[in-house]
């Protein structure tokens, strides 16, 4: 059985990754379509350039063809990074660097709906602490953009739906088979009398979930399906 993890702190470096990408993509487009000339770039007016050294690098009056490759691609790839990766694969450049990906609470990718929504509240209020603050508070480790789509920030091998709020014992951590704050274990046979063994995550002896939440003397309501 795999062992616990906490996601937050690698969607973090996710971010982080996937915004390096996109700055290398783009800015290395844009070398690569542009040319160089000599003077400033205030001697060419219209150019749209940047002064580099004593030159300047922008797209020349024959390279609207350029200008045009390079609008497209300022858009679509913060676009695919941020939004269309997310929402049909559940992952990013970022997120596949971490093993980390996105889902909603079936387990399955947010789709472009719910993509769009993350990729909105990501630059609106994510970017900075407010994000960072509020993936730490809940319980779920889900930012705002998260909170608003209904998605998650999973262990790439997740499997499965993503346990409800409230409904695993507290601790802070993140197990693929036992759900959220809930300690990895060898299940024992069930179903198990009061007193009999520790608290702990075991197979449901009602059937109604995949787990419960046994407190050392009863069972409690608490189910991870």
């Amino acid at each position: 059985m795999q062992q616990p993890r906490n996601v937050a702190g690698w969607r973090v470096a996710a971010f982080l990754i996937d915004f390096l990408t996109c700055a290398v993509i783009v800015v290395g487009s844009w070398f690569a379509l542009t040319t160089t000339k000599p003077g400033s770039c205030s001697d060419y007016l219209g150019n749209g350039g940047i002064d580099i050294g004593d030159s300047c690098r922008g797209f020349t009056e024959d390279q609207a063809a350029n200008q045009t490759v390079f609008v497209i691609l300022l858009i679509a790839v913060p676009l695919l990074i941020w939004w269309i990766l997310p929402a049909l694969k559940g992952t990013s450049p970022g997120h596949a660097a971490v093993g980390v990906k996105i889902v909603k609470e079936d387990g399955t990718p947010p789709g472009l709906a719910r993509g769009l929504l993350r990729a909105f509240f990501l630059f609106l209020l994510d970017v900075g602490l407010v994000g960072l603050i509020v993936m730490l508070a809940t319980e779920r480790k889900q930012r705002v953009g998260d909170l608003v789509a209904g998605t998650f920030g999973v262990p790439k091998d997740w499997q499965g739906v993503v346990p409800k709020a409230g409904a695993v014992a507290p601790g802070g951590q993140f197990a693929p088979t036992s759900g959220w704050d809930a300690p990895a274990t060898n299940a024992p046979p069930q179903p198990l009398p009061a007193g009999a063994t520790r608290a702990d995550w075991y197979p449901d002896p009602h059937g109604q979930a995949r787990l419960r939440y046994w407190d050392g003397q009863r069972w409690t309501e608490h189910t991870s399906n």
